[in-house]
């Protein structure tokens, strides 16, 4: 939740301000008479003070919608990644099931031979 204080002469001024920063959906958390130091204790003003919120989900602004034809292109442009996704999966199983034809020189082939055959 977005919250913010405000401070006002009035409460329709608040009210203004927080439609102005939060938007119509902000909501009155708390609200309070103060008054601002005076001269020694004299000439104090009194003003309004006001928490406000808003749910951080929601935004003050108009959300602005994609267009339909933007839209369409996004999901084909989604849709061809998906594919291309797919087509590697299948390519890397099938050289997964390959059996490796690997030739090595001589000298390693004794070597290897070797190996596999103390196990």
């Amino acid at each position: 939740m977005k919250m913010k204080k405000y401070t006002a002469d009035t409460m329709p001024e608040a009210m203004k301000l927080i439609r102005k920063e939060l938007g119509e959906e902000a909501v009155i958390l708390s609200s309070k008479v103060v008054y601002s130091k005076g001269f020694l204790g004299l000439f104090k003003k009194k003003s309004i003070e006001v928490l406000a919120g808003m749910d951080s989900m929601e935004s003050p602004e108009p959300s602005l919608e994609k267009p339909a034809i933007q839209q369409v292109q996004e999901d084909l442009h989604s849709i061809a990644i998906k594919k291309e996704l797919e087509d590697l999966k299948q390519m890397v199983k099938t050289i997964g099931r390959q059996q490796p034809n690997r030739t090595y020189p001589d000298e390693l082939e004794a070597l290897i031979h070797h190996s596999r055959s103390k196990n």
